[in-house]
C-alpha cells in the first residue's frame, strides 16, 4: 500500500512545526498500516529528508532555489525548463493508492493567483489534485483548520474545487468541519474531525538535545526552569521592510522588559529556518534582528540553527514559560506542562486555546499587536503564566492526542477500501 504526501505545509524544509506534525502522523499511520510505503513530494528530496521521515522522496513543482524561482511559474512550466521531475511526479501518483495534501491548503495570501496562476500554495494544491483526479486516485486533505482561509473570490472557488474532489478531509478542530460545510459546501460525510497531529508527537519522539543545542545551553549557562522560551515570527506577508524593522525594535524593547521582570534569560527559539518566499520568513532572521535591536543583549540567547523536533521539545520542556506567536509552541508547551502565552492570528494560533478549553480573553491579535507591548499587557501575561493550571492543561492536551487517532483510522480505512 502506497501513499504519496505533498505538503501545503513545507515538510522537510527546516520548519520544525511542520516536520514534527508529519513525524507524528507517520508514526500513527505505520502503527495502523505496517506495510505502508510513503513517498514525500518536497522541494529538496534526498538522503537527509528520507532519513528524517523514513520515506522515499521526489521533487515537487518548486525550483531548487529562491533565486531560480524569481518571477517564474512552477518549475516545468516556463520556456526552457526541464520536465523530468514532472514525469517522475506523474508516475509516483499513478503508482500510489492515494495522494495526501497535508496542512492548510486554502491560503491565497502568498500570491496574486489571477496575475500568477502557477505560483503559491493553492495553485500548487489544485495542480496536484487535478493530476490525481485524472489518474483516478483517492485524494486526502489532511489536517485542515482554515487558519488562513481564502480572502479572494477566486481563492474561495478553488477551495470549493479542492473540497469537492477530496475523498477524505480531516480537520484539526471541531469547528472547522461546520465551517467547511456551511461556507464552502463541503460534503459532511467526507469530513472527519480529529486534532492537530502535533498533539500526538510525544507518542513517537521525546525531548532530547542535539550536541549543538547542548553546547549552546552550556555556553550560556542555561538551567532548567530558569529561562523563558520566546518564538516570534514576522508577518512578512503583511509587513514591508520598514514595518518589519520597526516591529523588531518593539519586540526587542518588550523582551528587555520581560527579562528584567522575570530575572532570567530569554532564549529565542526558531521554528522556521528557511527563506522560501522572503528573508523575514525565517524565524532566525527576524529574531536576529530583534536581538540586534535589544539594549540588553546579555539577557537574550538567539538560536541561529535549525532545531529538530527533539531539540524543540527539550527547549520547551525545561523552560519556565513559553511566549510565542507560533501555534505549536502552545501545543508542545501544554503537553510538556510548561505555562504558555500565545498571540497573533486568531484562527491559526488562538485556536489552540479553544482546543484545550482555555480562555483566550487575553489573546492579542495581529490587527492590534501594539497592545502586546504595553506594560499593562505584560503584567497580565505574567500573572496568567504564574497562575497556570499545569495539570489541567496537560490533561486537555493528552485528550487531544487521543483524538489524533480519528484521522489515522479514517486515512487507513480509505487506503484499504
Amino acid at each position: 500500500m502506497k501513499l504519496t504526501i505533498a505538503g501545503a505545509s513545507v515538510y522537510g524544509l527546516n520548519n520544525t512545526s511542520d516536520d514534527s506534525m508529519l513525524q507524528s502522523f507517520l508514526g500513527g499511520m505505520r502503527s495502523a498500516v505496517p506495510d505502508l510505503e510513503v513517498t514525500l513530494v518536497c522541494r529538496h528530496p534526498g538522503t537527509e529528508v528520507e532519513k528524517m521521515f523514513g520515506v522515499q522522496s521526489i521533487q515537487n513543482l518548486d525550483f531548487p532555489t529562491k533565486a531560480e524561482s524569481a518571477n517564474k511559474r512552477f518549475h516545468g512550466f516556463n520556456i526552457g525548463d526541464t520536465t523530468d521531475h514532472l514525469r517522475t511526479l506523474y508516475r509516483e501518483i499513478e503508482g500510489s493508492t492515494a495522494l495526501m495534501i497535508g496542512g492548510d491548503p486554502f491560503d491565497d495570501s502568498n500570491s496574486d493567483m489571477i496575475q500568477q496562476p502557477f505560483r503559491g500554495i493553492m495553485p500548487y494544491v489544485v495542480n496536484l489534485i487535478t493530476l490525481a483526479k485524472y489518474l483516478q486516485k483517492k485524494i486526502i486533505l489532511h489536517g485542515v483548520h482554515l487558519g488562513r482561509p481564502p480572502t479572494s473570490a477566486y481563492g474561495t472557488a478553488l477551495t470549493q474545487f479542492c473540497l469537492d474532489n477530496a475523498d477524505l478531509v480531516t480537520t484539526r478542530e471541531d469547528a472547522t468541519k461546520q465551517e467547511l460545510c456551511d461556507t464552502y459546501g463541503a460534503p459532511p460525510d467526507r469530513i472527519v474531525t480529529s486534532a492537530d497531529s502535533g498533539f500526538a508527537l510525544l507518542s513517537y519522539t521525546k525531548p532530547a538535545p542535539s550536541p549543538q543545542l547542548q553546547k549552546l545551553f552550556a555556553d550560556h549557562g542555561l538551567e532548567a526552569k530558569k529561562y523563558i522560551v520566546v518564538t516570534i515570527r514576522s508577518y512578512y506577508w503583511l509587513w514591508d521592510a520598514d514595518t518589519t524593522i520597526a516591529y523588531a525594535k518593539k519586540f526587542a524593547d518588550y523582551l528587555d522588559r520581560l527579562a528584567l521582570a522575570c530575572h532570567c534569560p530569554i532564549v529565542l527559539v526558531p521554528h522556521c529556518a528557511y527563506e522560501l518566499d522572503a528573508h523575514w520568513e525565517s524565524d532566525i532572521n527576524f529574531q536576529h534582528e530583534i536581538y540586534q535591536q535589544s539594549k540588553k543583549k546579555e539577557a537574550l540567547v538567539p538560536v541561529s540553527f535549525y532545531l529538530t523536533s527533539e531539540d524543540l521539545l527539550y527547549c520547551i520542556e525545561h523552560a519556565r514559560y513559553v511566549i510565542s506567536n507560533r501555534r505549536h509552541s502552545g501545543i508542545y508547551a501544554a503537553l510538556l506542562a510548561t505555562p504558555f502565552y500565545l498571540f497573533g492570528e486568531r484562527k491559526h494560533v488562538g485556536a489552540v486555546y479553544d482546543s484545550l478549553g482555555l480562555s483566550s480573553e487575553q489573546f492579542v491579535e495581529v490587527s492590534s499587536l501594539d497592545t502586546l507591548f504595553s506594560e499593562r499587557t505584560l503584567r497580565t501575561v505574567l500573572d496568567t503564566l504564574m497562575a497556570w493550571d499545569v495539570e489541567g492543561t496537560r490533561s486537555a492536551a493528552l485528550a487531544q492526542a487521543k483524538k489524533c487517532r480519528y484521522a489515522t483510522e479514517a486515512v487507513s480505512a480509505l487506503l484499504e477500501s
